[in-house]
């Protein structure tokens, strides 16, 4: 599950970057040269300044020499010369420029992903003390507590983050995955996805994994009627279809929906949709592939 889940944070932020690129509040670089750039400011060196330009351009990395100052998405000011600022800028909030916003939350996310999870905790704890309303510190703290089977301390960042911020796509997601993967709230975790599908309804990850959270209860009931049953693998089939239509390379969808397929008798229907999800990578499907398509 670990491994799942570190694969799951990197498909979902790439992802998510795709489908939220018209709602991203972008911070601006503005140049020695009195030139700006709008981005989102990824991390600060002593030497260079990484961004995500707005639009279709790629990453880049500018000399932080030619940087002026920094004016982020919440008006926070990091200046870097003497030179004096725009007018008509907010500068009621000016952060010294030794110190690096987001710079807890860029040493986190390097900790996490070498899998120094207890580090990375100590990085997020300083984020957040420097940052009470820091959502992404208590969004990533929850992942690291989550890695470190520390089920309370993942649902009380996730708690927190929401209460920042209660329509937050990233933090409905990741909370929903690890309600249904982790805690065995099934209900909990649609009422994420639910949400999440009404915020953004072409969120495909969202339909992903409401369809298999629906697909998981429907096996795990006891004495449920036939209707009931019927009613979760309707469903599940449903979203994962969507999930599907909006990305045909979801191997993972397309195993699921061959799962649905099978349990509800159509096993020959079954053995197209696991062998796609072999062919898109998905290593899940081989045992049912060898199992159920001979």
């Amino acid at each position: 599950m670990k491994v799942a889940l570190k694969i799951l944070i990197v498909s979902y932020l790439l992802v998510n970057k795709q489908l939220s690129s018209a709602q991203v509040a972008y911070d601006k670089l503005i140049l020695v040269d009195k030139t700006s750039i709008e981005c989102k400011v990824l991390r600060v060196t002593e030497n260079s300044i990484e961004i995500d330009p707005k639009g279709s351009i790629p990453f880049q990395n500018i000399d932080r020499n030619k940087v002026d100052y920094i004016i982020y998405s919440d008006n926070t000011v990091v200046k870097f010369h003497s030179a004096p600022a725009e007018k008509n800028i907010d500068t009621t909030n000016i952060a010294p420029s030794n110190v690096l916003k987001g710079e807890h939350l860029t040493l986190g996310l390097s900790k996490f992903n070498q899998e120094d999870f207890e580090g990375a905790i100590q990085e997020f704890d300083k984020e957040i003390a420097s940052n009470p309303t820091s959502l992404d510190g208590y969004k990533y703290r929850a992942l690291a507590n989550w890695q470190k089977d520390d089920q309370k301390g993942a649902i009380a960042d996730f708690e927190k983050a929401l209460k920042i911020d209660k329509y937050d796509e990233s933090v409905l997601q990741l909370y929903g995955v690890f309600l249904a993967n982790v805690v065995g709230d099934g209900k909990g975790a649609l009422e994420k996805f639910d949400t999440v599908i009404e915020l953004n309804p072409s969120h495909k990850l969202a339909y992903l994994e409401r369809g298999k959270t629906e697909y998981l209860i429907a096996i795990n009931l006891n004495n449920a009627t036939y209707s009931v049953l019927t009613n979760f693998y309707t469903r599940a089939y449903a979203d994962l279809s969507k999930s599907i239509e909006l990305d045909s390379k979801l191997g993972e969808a397309y195993f699921y929906r061959g799962e649905v397929i099978h349990i509800t008798g159509r096993k020959k229907n079954a053995c197209i949709d696991y062998k796609k999800a072999l062919e898109l990578g998905y290593e899940k499907a081989l045992e049912s592939v060898q199992t159920f398509c001979k």
